[in-house]
């Protein structure tokens, strides 16, 4: 789940307290957000549509 806030260039904070780390996740959406968003978006309509325009199967 960290890897997607870092995908979408979200701001995660960590704080130790004793055996237990909390994280923050900011939540503002900038234009950098916003572009990172638009570019995933893209890549999961290109990978969702390559069953129904990708060559087909061979026998």
């Amino acid at each position: 789940m960290l890897k997607v806030f870092h995908d979408l260039s979200l701001r995660v904070t960590r704080h130790f307290d004793g055996p237990e780390v909390r994280r923050a996740v900011e939540l503002t959406e900038d234009e950098t957000y916003l572009n990172a968003v638009g570019a995933r978006a893209r890549v999961a309509d290109v990978i969702s549509m390559r069953p129904c325009c990708g060559p087909a199967p061979s026998p």
